[in-house]
């Protein structure tokens, strides 16, 4: 049975006027609620009128909907309907359809005409490309559901899943979601970018769940190795990565070799036939992106681009969004009075600050914060709050949430991605002592920031990790964070290494390169701020370890010298020792030539030649793949070494290998091999005019250039055209 509870009644009576539609082969009208006449949906051409009537009652059974339909046949007897239809979602037998006919006897309804749940259900099987179009029905249905969680191999998948379906109730279609669609048909994948808060995630989320219906296996992923993992030839997969490039900053992303795994998963996905993927951005992160990584520049990852732009959406279309965040929440009628009375949504819907985002978090803060928020006065607690988006988290935070909750929420909301509950809890604790409070963090504070700012991922172990609800709120609790000079401390002090790791990239870089809340502090805010990553960095590195230490290392240091405070030089010499560490813990060419590089302006030239034997340890011994030859010679050239030639003729012997070795060292295919190869030699300074005519050769066999690959970014857009009677059509359904 599909979940008929998923639809509000307005998209029911577009279920039923588009299922009738296909199974009549005629264009039907469907009119507004209220003194209708008896008419949700009607047929009406020369000689002929059908109505149909519609209620929605999921859940129950036609016989308990008896003295309703009493009162619409009395409406409707002195009416010439034609011939008279009902449709509804409640259960019915076929003497309950009898009982129900005799009583629209005026009308001549007869049983047949009767479509009740079960009939709906014949129609929608015969009409799946109807089903299709209303998504909410269709990735909400039991069965689906239990198709799609099927193919959930892993937890998070699963979680993934079951959290994407809750969320398709919000979801409206539009065109980016056509464009989506095609760019997955042609290419294989889909970048989606736009400004933040208009609907990629969800959009992404919606498209992904009907491949999950359509036998698909869906992977919510965080890297292109991820990807690599879960990969099974000829499978049907899906992968989506959402915010693939930071959600507050470039450099929270990206690292090595990511953008060219990504070029290399762009062409294997448009080989594949069975493999999807889904990336979303922010726009101006993307372009940043692309100024830097000249892999995110290839025709193949433009042509994929389908930008979201709320400026595009029709009146209709934002309508529908502010309805269905309305319409599912849990505000009462006095509040969706509020938001009918005098059109107040068309103030809404028109604010130069509509955004999707703003408007579910507007509506989660005002059942957050109740009283006339939630009742009489929500409309002007929406337009209030669209006047100033600030104000609205603020009075959440400073009012409705205790100490401990606000201290758990700035723990969380550092984490790139999933923080787990002992490192938040850990880290909140610590905030709590450095406001001088004793209060402990309980499970009781997580179930109420889960309904406001974060999202919590139980697996099945019952353990948990935490996440900012949206890349908003995170900026908000970021803002927070570094105007609280004593809770950063207390971060600084007490969080992993790898969650500081990723503070430091919000702070590294300048203009689009730093996150926003970064942006907005004035000077002496960041002086305060960047005093205490010097006088904690030592402290923070000792407890580090390999990896995380020397992307501290990089990071850190970047952080100091790019805002103009180096760190001191009395600790320069435990900083030394202490990356000497990670080196010896950790193999990642990148990372030890980053941490390098960052250290090297600090050292003597004596202390310089020795970390520098230590960077090069591990090409010397034979240690690194094809792929870090071309970054270990960058880093020999730059340092004048003389040691090129020794990685050139590994270079030269790698290639010649992968070449001649019919296991393609990991390869899916020859041309994937060859594109890698190729890629290797153009980012190589020295020319090696034999090998690279060897694989431009090998290249010409096995692949073609398609003729219809030409650069065609797509920008979509709606006629701005607004069909306010349809969004007068559509709240109707709230009274």
């Amino acid at each position: 049975m599909r979940a008929y509870e998923s639809l509000s009644s307005y998209d029911f009576e577009r279920l039923v006027r588009d299922l009738l539609q296909a199974e009549w082969k005629e264009r039907l009208e469907s009119f507004s609620p209220g003194p209708d006449g008896g008419v949700d949906v009607r047929l009406l051409r020369a000689g002929a009128l059908r109505t149909v009537q519609c209620k929605h009652s999921p859940g129950r059974t036609l016989l308990q909907l008896k003295s309703k339909l009493e009162r619409e046949a009395r409406k409707v007897a002195s009416s010439d309907l034609g011939e008279y239809w009902l449709a509804t979602t409640a259960r019915a037998s076929p003497g309950a359809k009898a009982t129900i006919a005799a009583i629209f006897g005026k009308q001549k309804l007869r049983q047949e005409h009767i479509l009740a749940c079960e009939d709906l259900e014949n129609l929608l099987d015969r009409h799946g490309e109807v089903e299709r179009l209303h998504v909410k029905l269709y990735v909400s249905s039991l069965a689906v559901l239990k198709t799609v969680l099927h193919h959930a191999v892993y937890e998070r998948q699963r979680y993934f899943l079951e959290r994407a379906a809750r969320r398709a109730r919000l979801f409206v279609t539009s065109d980016a979601t056509q464009f989506v669609h095609e760019s997955l048909g042609k290419y294989g994948m889909s970048i989606i970018t736009g400004p933040p808060g208009v609907g990629k995630t969800t959009l992404a989320e919606s498209v992904a769940l009907t491949y999950a219906a359509d036998g698909y296996e869906v992977f919510d992923v965080r890297n292109a190795s991820e990807i690599e993992n879960v990969w099974q030839p000829g499978a049907k997969q899906l992968f989506l990565y959402d915010d693939f490039l930071g959600q507050t900053s470039l450099m929270e992303k990206l690292s090595k070799g990511e953008d060219h795994s990504l070029d290399l998963l762009a062409q294997r996905l448009r080989d594949s036939k069975s493999h999807k993927m889904i990336l979303t951005t922010r726009q101006y992160i993307l372009t940043a992106a692309q100024s830097t990584y000249s892999k995110l520049r290839t025709a193949r990852v433009l042509d994929s681009n389908v930008v979201v732009d709320v400026s595009t959406y029709n009146a209709f279309q934002r309508g529908h969004i502010l309805f269905n965040h309305i319409y599912y929440s849990g505000l009462g009628q006095a509040a969706r009075r509020s938001i009918i009375r005098n059109r107040a949504y068309l103030r809404v819907i028109r604010h130069p600050n509509y955004n999707p985002r703003l408007i579910e978090s507007i509506v989660s803060a005002a059942q957050a914060l109740g009283g006339g928020s939630k009742g009489a006065g929500f409309a002007e607690f929406m337009l209030s709050s669209l006047n100033s988006p600030s104000a609205l988290w603020n009075s959440v935070y400073e009012v409705e949430l205790s100490s401990a909750q606000r201290a758990l929420a700035l723990a969380i909301c550092v984490g790139l991605t999933d923080t787990s509950k002992a490192s938040a809890s850990a880290t909140a604790q610590s905030v709590l002592s450095a406001w001088g409070e004793s209060t402990v963090v309980t499970d009781s504070d997580v179930d109420v920031l889960e309904g406001i700012s974060i999202d919590v991922d139980r697996d099945a172990f019952g353990e948990y990790e935490f996440s900012a609800k949206n890349p908003s709120i995170r900026d908000f609790l970021l803002s927070r964070l570094f105007s609280d000079l004593r809770a950063f401390r207390a971060h600084l002090q007490s969080a992993e290494p790898s969650s500081i790791a990723v503070l430091f990239a919000m702070l590294s870089g300048k203009g689009i390169r730093a996150s926003r809340p970064w942006q907005d502090l004035e000077v002496p805010s960041r002086v305060a701020l960047l005093g205490a990553v010097d006088e904690f960095f030592v402290p923070i590195l000792r407890r580090s370890r390999g990896l995380d230490g020397l992307r501290l290392v990089a990071m850190g240091m970047g952080v100091l010298d790019d805002h103009a405070h180096r760190g001191r030089v009395s600790a320069t010499t435990d900083i030394l020792k202490l990356t000497h560490d990670f080196m010896r813990e950790e193999s990642d060419v990148d990372a030890r030539i980053r941490a390098y590089w960052a250290l090297e302006p600090l050292l003597t030239a004596s202390e310089a030649e020795i970390l520098a034997t230590e960077v090069r340890r591990v090409w010397v011994d034979d240690e690194i793949g094809m792929h870090d030859i071309s970054a270990a010679h960058e880093f020999e050239r730059e340092c004048e070494s003389g040691v090129e030639s020794h990685l050139e003729a590994m270079l030269v012997e790698s290639i010649e290998w992968a070449l001649d070795d019919p296991d393609r060292d990991g390869y899916d295919s020859d041309f994937e091999l060859l594109h890698a190869l190729q890629s290797v030699l153009e980012s190589f300074p020295v020319e090696f005019v034999d090998v690279q005519e060897r694989v431009r050769e090998r290249l010409n066999e096995v692949w073609e250039p398609d003729p219809d690959d030409d650069f065609d970014r797509r920008e979509w857009s709606n006629s701005d055209r607004e069909d306010l009677h349809e969004v007068d059509v559509l709240f109707a359904h709230l009274g």
